[in-house]
């Protein structure tokens, strides 16, 4: 209907880089400064390629939101799969000279960099770089996610809510079951229907599909007022 064909992590990649030059531009800056004055302050990262070319293509592209991954003694094996993950996918995604930078920006990230046995770099400048994009995740995401792209792709507007994903396809009764078993059980004290936003609000989703279960009748009605306003 819109004409758009392109996935919805195209469209998403695409909101995000938009944010960055934008809304949060003065933020991103802040980063990016952060993250050099780190990688000058000590001979054996001042040859690092400027930080400013790739921390974009990290950020934009492959980093979720890391509100909660860090707490200021590291990462656990969990949280560190995550990181590791975004920054193997950046650097595929990667063209540039310098591939080895996005393993500092790993290093600062999961503060590996100043662990013990690596003397050298601020622990202070690391740390607070690593609070800061805990920071800068979130509203990122938000903000390319929730206000841009849900407003771009169109597949379901079911699924274009807080919290959902319009990529996804749709799963049998059993399927939902399994996941709602398994979300009690992970996550035992969280919702599982309910936006976070108004009561009425989980209405809302099943609303808005609820014509397209109806299809041939929807175009049999269609056909209906179209002989109407002929005869008119």
């Amino acid at each position: 209907m819109s004409g758009e064909r392109r996935s919805f992590d195209e469209i998403l990649i695409e909101a995000k880089q938009r944010v960055l030059r934008s809304l949060l531009a003065s933020e991103f800056t802040v980063l990016v400064r952060l993250l050099t004055r780190i990688a000058v302050g000590h001979y054996s990262t001042r040859t690092t390629p400027p930080t400013a070319y790739v921390l974009p293509s990290s950020c934009s592209s492959s980093l979720p939101c890391l509100s909660y991954l860090l707490d200021g003694l590291g990462t656990v094996r969990k949280d560190r799969a995550i990181i590791e993950e975004a920054i193997d996918k950046a650097r595929r995604q990667w063209f540039g000279p310098g591939v080895h930078v996005f393993d500092f920006l790993r290093d600062v990230l999961t503060l590996d960099l100043v662990k013990p046995g690596r003397a050298g770099h601020s622990i202070s400048r690391v740390r607070r770089f690593a609070f800061k994009v805990q920071q800068f995740t979130g509203p990122m995401m938000a903000k390319s996610l929730e206000d841009t792209a849900f407003y771009r792709y169109h597949r379901v507007l079911a699924l274009n809510e807080v919290g959902g994903n319009p990529s996804v396809n749709a799963m049998t009764i059993g399927q939902f079951h399994e996941r709602m078993a398994t979300r009690a059980a992970t996550f035992p004290h969280g919702m599982t229907a309910q936006p976070h936003t108004i009561p009425s609000a989980a209405k809302t989703p099943a609303r808005v599909s609820s014509p397209c279960r109806s299809s041939r009748r929807r175009g049999s009605m269609r056909c209906r007022n179209g002989e109407a306003t002929m005869r008119r």
